[in-house]
């Protein structure tokens, strides 16, 4: 692996930190002519944290409205390469990650067969996932 390679893996277990501590996973449901549901990521942080994410990933950075914090959102595919990317560093919400990167396989598999394929199904089940997950956490601490 290339110095360039290694750098850019070098800041995978800060940005797994930063979804840990101030991240938001979810499935989001476009409601437009031809609904559907995609994967989503938000993370909020200082600025100067969140330009990595932007500048490897894609995605935007915006301000949180009343607030003022800072958020970095990505959502379909960017969400998902993102989070195939730091799922090896993740640790508390890796039950999350791995539904949504699951979720995101099947969105993926239905959008190249050009059927829903059950979407709306598979994004029930997810965000039942996330529930069961959201829930565990909060009675832990």
């Amino acid at each position: 692996m290339s110095n360039t390679e290694s750098e850019k893996h070098d800041d995978l277990p800060q940005l797994a930190l930063l979804l840990e501590q101030g991240g938001s996973i979810s499935i989001g449901k476009d409601r437009r002519k031809n609904p559907h549901y995609y994967e989503q990521v938000r993370i909020a942080a200082k600025p100067e944290a969140l330009a990595p994410l932007k500048l490897r990933f894609g995605g935007s950075i915006s301000t949180n409205g009343h607030r003022g914090g800072v958020v970095w959102r990505a959502t379909a595919n960017v969400a998902r390469k993102f989070f195939m990317a730091v799922k090896p560093f993740v640790v508390k919400r890796l039950v999350e990650v791995d539904a949504v990167i699951t979720f995101g396989k099947i969105r993926q598999e239905s959008a190249e067969t050009g059927g829903s394929g059950g979407m709306a199904k598979v994004a029930g089940s997810t965000r039942a996932i996330l529930e069961i997950e959201r829930r565990r956490r909060s009675e832990s601490n």
